[in-house]
């Protein structure tokens, strides 16, 4: 939360606004994710977050944060799925919340993940993320 506060300083004087932090979800959230980009993209999440932002406070609309709503509960996984059915979950979990990361650039998101950009095209086809 130290480096989300003052990022948040930052725009407001860079911006002249005056937010004066996060709702506690919204700290909860920030706190809970878990920032494969670092501190680069706190930084730039804060940004979309403030620039979004209409009253005096960030909330969790606002930092549009990839979450796994989608995502199958863990007990499920464990009692009925296979192992591959659990890899393919786990990929397009992955792939999703890069392209969302990545404002759906393909070259950046492959870049990302570390894998060829056909690959992840046939993947994006595969599990039906074209909509992403």
């Amino acid at each position: 939360m130290p480096l989300a506060e003052s990022f948040l300083r930052k725009f407001n004087r860079e911006l002249g606004r005056n937010i004066t932090g996060f709702s506690p979800e919204a700290a909860l959230a920030l706190q809970q994710y878990q920032w494969p980009g670092n501190i680069r993209e706190l930084e730039n999440c804060i940004e979309r977050a403030f620039n979004y932002s209409t009253g005096t406070s960030i909330n969790t609309s606002c930092l549009n944060l990839p979450t796994t709503e989608t995502d199958p509960p863990q007990a499920e996984i464990g009692a009925t799925w296979t192992l591959k059915q659990v890899r393919e979950q786990s990929e397009k979990t992955a792939i999703r919340r890069m392209l969302k990361l990545c404002n759906g650039n393909k070259k950046e998101t492959a870049e990302r993940l570390g894998i060829d950009r056909s690959i992840l095209y046939d993947k994006i086809k595969r599990y039906g993320l074209s909509n992403t």
